[in-house]
């Protein structure tokens, strides 16, 4: 079994973000049920989780969700 850890980076409006990281050269998607996303880059991975009253304060750990 193996394990990993994604860091799970708080965006306020999500479609902006991926539209960010995409024209920085990341694959960007969304994940299907909405309010979160993936960005990756040459094996890397980050997750991006909505997060609408973000005051740029804010650190969140969580558990990743399955990109697959």
């Amino acid at each position: 079994m193996s394990s990993r850890a994604v860091p799970i980076f708080p965006v306020s409006d999500l479609e902006a973000a991926l539209a960010y990281y995409s024209g920085l050269g990341f694959g960007a998607r969304a994940w299907r049920g909405g309010g979160y996303g993936f960005i990756t880059f040459d094996g890397a991975e980050l997750h991006l989780g909505v997060e609408p009253d973000l005051d740029g304060n804010v650190i969140r750990f969580g558990s990743p969700m399955n990109a697959e």
